[in-house]
């Protein structure tokens, strides 16, 4: 995973070769702006505050992101929805006190309201760090890529190609930078190179 922070500053990775992936599309303006108050954060009070937010936390994000979303439709249909589910601070489900998540019996008696969250959970469709977010009628996200990175004899990281769900493993042209010679090697003169093995 390539979104994690590397210390470009360590000359010896781009002497790897090293290729990963990147969820997080730095190139979307949302993301972006995301990113420049992710950075405004306070590292010791908001712990994982960096230049860069982990591939992990971005899709934490949009996790919350999601559930945000559809409990926001839910509650907007219907407001009252869950009046009955809790009364003096106690939980309840069909009329009965308390929710069960005992699987010891080989069942489980689902929360009354379960499967209306589920099916608004799968019609949730948004844009979100790690990309377009969009659900399959059995719950599984679709429509996504993945920027396949390599890095670069600088420790850059350059986008050599994309993979995705719909259209599987796609190269693209990397836009390599060049690296910028710090000494010019001056003709008609003899250079002795040595190695110890």
């Amino acid at each position: 995973v390539m979104d994690d922070r590397w210390e470009s500053e360590v000359i010896e990775y781009g002497a790897i070769n090293i290729t990963g992936y990147r969820i997080v599309d730095n190139s979307k303006k949302h993301v972006r702006e995301f990113l420049e108050e992710w950075k405004k954060l306070d590292p010791v009070s908001s712990q994982g505050a960096k230049d860069n937010i982990s591939a992990q936390a971005a899709f934490m994000y949009d996790a919350v992101f999601v559930l945000v979303e559809a409990f926001t439709k839910l509650l907007r249909k219907k407001p009252d929805l869950f009046r009955n589910n809790l009364r003096k601070g106690t939980p309840f489900s069909n009329g009965t006190r308390g929710v069960d998540c005992n699987t010891s019996g080989g069942w489980v008696t689902p929360w009354e309201h379960g499967d209306k969250i589920s099916r608004l959970l799968r019609k949730v469709e948004i844009e979100g760090l790690t990309g377009e977010i969009r659900f399959s009628e059995d719950g599984r996200r679709q429509n996504y890529t993945l920027h396949v990175v390599e890095m670069t004899v600088n420790s850059a990281m350059v986008k050599v190609a994309e993979w995705s769900d719909e259209m599987g493993f796609t190269p693209v042209a990397a836009k390599y930078t060049r690296l910028k010679p710090t000494v010019t090697i001056e003709r008609n003169r003899t250079y002795v190179v040595t190695t110890i093995v």
